[in-house]
This record gives C-alpha cells, sequence and structure tokens, in this order.
C-alpha cells in the first residue's frame, strides 16, 4: 500500500463491525496503514485499532452531527441489513445510503460499496459480465440493487467514482455457510452433474485487499480526472465447481448420494413450504444447483490480475486445512 502522490486517505467506513468490513480493517492494521478511518458503528469495539476514530450511530436515522467528517475522502460502504421485512431492508439499505451520502462533504472523491452478484437474479449465470441485465429475485437484492443506484447517480452527479462491487461467495475465517451449505446438499436426492454447475469466490481477506486496491485507485482517478462510476464483478477468475464442494464437504467414508429428482423439480417443492425455512431452502437451491461465475476482466483492468489468478481450490483447502472455515454469500 502506497499513497503515491496524494496524502493519506480519510476513510468513512461503514460496517466495521461486520464480516467484510472487520476485514478490511484486519487488512489495513496488517500493512501498517497511514490511513485515517473513521468508522460509524453501534457499539464500539472490544479491541480499538488506533488508526480508526469510532461515531456511535446507525443508518438511516442515528447519524451524529459532523459525521461525516468535513476532512472525508473516501466513502467505503460495506453495511447491509440482511434481515427483517421488505420495508426494514429498504430503510436501512436504500434510505441509509441516500442519507449518508447526501452528507458526504466536497473533499470525498469516491465511494466503494459492497452490493453482490444476487442482483444478477437467482437464475443460472456463466462468464456474467457487469453488463448483463439486473433482474432480482429477492427482498435483500432489489434494495441491493436500489442501493447500487443511489451511489452511483450520488457520484454522477459529484464527477466523483464510484465503484460498486458484486462478489458471490466469500470464504473467511469468521463465517460458517458455504461448505455447510455444500454438506447440507450432498444427500439431497437431486439429479444433476455437478461438474455443470460453477461457482464464483473470493477469500474475505483477498476481498479487503480488492477494497483498498480500489480506494487508491479513486484517489488516482481524481488527480487525474478521470472518475467512473461502474459496478465491478469481485471473484477469482477460475470457478470452483460443486463436484469439488462435495468432495470437501463430504465427512468422511460417505457413499455416492443416490440422484433421483431434478433441481427445477425439487424447488418448486421448497417454494411450498410456508414460512422462512422454505424460503431458505429455496434459495440454497438456487444457489448451489445453478451456475453463479462471473467475469472479472472489469475488476482487473481496475487492480490488475495477481488477486484474480489465485486458485479457489487452493483458498479453499487452506481455509479448511487450518481450521473448520466457511465461507459466506452474498445475496
Amino acid at each position: 500500500m502506497s499513497t503515491g502522490r496524494y496524502a493519506a486517505p480519510h476513510i468513512v467506513l461503514l460496517g466495521a463491525t461486520g464480516y467484510t468490513g472487520g476485514a478490511f480493517l484486519r487488512r489495513l492494521a496488517e500493512t501498517g496503514t497511514p490511513w485515517r478511518v473513521t468508522a460509524l458503528v453501534r457499539t464500539p469495539p472490544r479491541h480499538r485499532l488506533p488508526f480508526v476514530t469510532y461515531v456511535l450511530g446507525a443508518l438511516p436515522d442515528a447519524l451524529p452531527a459532523g459525521f461525516p467528517p468535513p476532512d472525508a475522502t473516501v466513502l467505503v460502504h460495506l453495511a447491509t441489513e440482511h434481515h427483517g421485512d421488505v420495508s426494514r431492508l429498504r430503510t436501512v439499505n436504500v434510505d441509509g445510503t441516500r442519507e449518508v451520502l447526501s452528507r458526504l462533504p466536497p473533499s470525498v472523491r469516491g465511494v466503494v460499496h459492497g452490493s453482490s452478484m444476487s442482483v444478477y437474479g437467482q437464475g443460472a449465470q456463466e462468464g456474467v459480465a457487469e453488463t448483463a441485465g439486473t433482474a432480482p429475485g429477492t427482498a435483500l437484492a432489489h434494495t441491493r440493487l436500489a442501493a447500487e443506484r443511489v451511489v452511483l447517480e450520488e457520484m454522477r452527479r459529484r464527477d466523483g467514482t464510484a465503484y460498486v462491487l458484486r462478489p458471490r461467495f466469500l470464504p473467511g475465517a469468521d463465517d460458517r455457510s458455504f461448505l455447510p451449505m455444500a454438506a447440507r446438499l450432498r444427500p439431497l436426492p437431486l439429479r444433476l452433474d455437478p461438474d455443470q454447475v460453477r461457482l464464483g469466490l473470493m477469500d474475505v481477506d483477498d476481498y479487503a485487499e480488492v477494497v483498498v486496491r480500489l480506494v487508491e485507485r479513486a484517489h488516482e482517478r481524481h488527480l487525474r480526472r478521470a472518475p467512473v462510476q461502474r459496478a465491478l464483478n469481485v471473484a477469482y477468475r477460475e470457478p470452483v465447481t460443486l463436484r469439488q464442494l462435495f468432495d470437501i464437504a463430504a465427512p468422511p467414508g460417505a457413499g455416492t448420494p443416490v440422484r433421483l429428482v431434478p433441481p427445477e423439480t425439487l424447488i418448486r417443492w421448497a417454494r411450498r413450504i410456508p414460512g422462512r425455512r422454505g424460503a431458505q431452502l429455496t434459495t440454497l437451491l438456487e444457489l448451489a444447483t445453478r451456475s453463479h461465475w462471473p467475469d472479472v476482466r472489469a475488476l482487473e483492468a481496475e487492480i490488475g490480475s495477481d488477486i484474480t489468478d489465485k486458485s479457489p481450490m487452493r483458498v479453499l483447502r487452506a481455509r479448511r486445512s487450518g481450521a473448520d472455515d466457511e465461507v459466506t454469500t452474498h445475496d
């Protein structure tokens, strides 16, 4: 990390105590950053970082006076409400984003905003590019897309840079969902070819490095007077197949599961189950039985390809051998 020809950035961070926000702060701490961070948090963390100023507040209607600070240069927005009804999701994810953006001082040069590949929809995605049409299929995905548009439109109006990031699966030490998802799916009576289901992922620590580089990129673009407002898919270039995940997730001595039912039939059955349980099973089946694999060339054009070149299977095996750590999805 270097500041190059410009002063060290002053980051406004939303989501500091969350999964991706925590990874971003860990990455800065590891590099001995000269950057300053002002983080909005509901409660102060037990272990505070010396380069972070923690400000108490919450989206959208509990933002304190003077936040964001008047000398801020980049907003890193990694806060998303995942639970609750449609009204709650929209209030936090869309209205909250709009309120923070309305308060940004003129010194802000860019925004890096964490979104999700879910804005493309629940159907199969093979090498999907950012130019593809969006078709969000869940309430959360609808609010993610709406928040993207708020960010892009506001930074276009300000003639600043905006990057909205679209990952799908993010492995990491603090989450336990993706490989357990494969373990839950493996014994189901699904008739599908797991070699044909390809999924894009990136380790959450690499995702944090992507965010760091895009903060630097926003500063560079400001100096060159070349702002952009764009969505960026985030994943390693090589996907993992469902069969590879089954192999990692299989318990010792597990046999080959019986395959009887096409996935679309099982998805239709799951949709008939009332309540949250049916919705969760439907989402699980839609995620894990259909490809969700993006084209990442736009990201590589911004930050290079050394991160996207990594082998996702090596990442997963390293996580698996180091601890019983798993992966999160960004719906």
